[in-house]
This record gives C-alpha cells, structure tokens and sequence, in this order.
C-alpha cells in the first residue's frame, strides 16, 4: 500500500465517476482501490494499514447476506474447516 501511495494517484471511485462524468482528464496514474465481500478481515487487517496510510477505498459488501440468504459455499467449507 506504500509503494501504490508512492507511485499512484488514489482517487475516490466517487472523484472517478465524476471526473468521467464532466469529461474532466482523469491522472494518467490514477488508480480507484476496491475490496470485495467486506469480511471482518477486511477491518481487522486492511482498514489499520488504509486509515494509517489515508488511502481511500470502496467496500463492496456481499448483499446476499446482508439480505439473509444463505452462507456461500466457500465461507461454509472455510467454517468446517476452520
């Protein structure tokens, strides 16, 4: 996360979709950083690192859950496992 820091403009997916939608230029380096799913792991791990670093980034949560369907396949095996 540094070195993207270092190396890139972070935008905002918001500052994107704006930019895009005015026609302004976007930064030739500039990058948009997503995460999918929004697992605790997310919290525990990658938001310390993205909040000490005060780099923007969009959480794309798992909806299914949120809307009380069923557990994905892969989270099931991973509790079976785990």
């Amino acid at each position: 996360m540094e070195c993207l820091r270092r190396k890139r403009s972070i935008l905002t997916l918001t500052d994107m979709v704006e930019s895009v939608k005015s026609n302004h230029e976007l930064p030739s380096d500039g990058v948009v950083l997503t995460f999918d799913d929004g697992y605790y792991d997310f919290y525990t791990t990658a938001y310390p690192i993205l909040k000490r670093l005060k780099i923007p980034c969009t959480l794309f949560p798992v909806t299914g859950l949120l809307k009380g369907s069923t557990v994905k396949w892969d989270d099931r095996l991973a509790y079976l496992l785990n």
